[in-house]
């Protein structure tokens, strides 16, 4: 696993893996990590089982709780946009997004 210096994976993870992960590892319950958000246990539960993609809300609220940084805002939002199906790849030191859908 490689991860950022916010303690976030870098590669090999998912978003609802990577929220499940930093919860299980705060020891929270989806209930108390959800209130923390300020969010419903259940759409907690439907982020984490892959039944609702997160919103950029969603991940900015969390990021806030995680008291993450720049780069791990970046790896979030990015994993995030993978969530939506958005093709996430470097070009010429930037970051192109492409739908999966239409990406050839």
């Amino acid at each position: 696993m490689t991860s950022n210096r916010d303690g976030d994976r870098l590669t090999g993870a998912t978003f609802r893996e990577m929220l499940r992960e930093v919860r299980v590892m705060m020891e929270k319950s989806q209930q108390d990590f959800a209130a923390n958000l300020g969010y419903s246990p259940q759409h907690l539960c439907d982020l984490e089982s892959g039944r609702r993609m997160p919103s950029v809300a969603f991940v900015n609220r969390l990021c806030d709780y995680l008291s993450r940084g720049p780069v791990g805002r970046r790896v979030w939002h990015l994993a995030g946009a993978e969530a939506h199906g958005w093709q996430v790849t470097p070009r010429a030191g930037r970051l192109a997004l492409a739908n999966r859908d239409t990406a050839q």
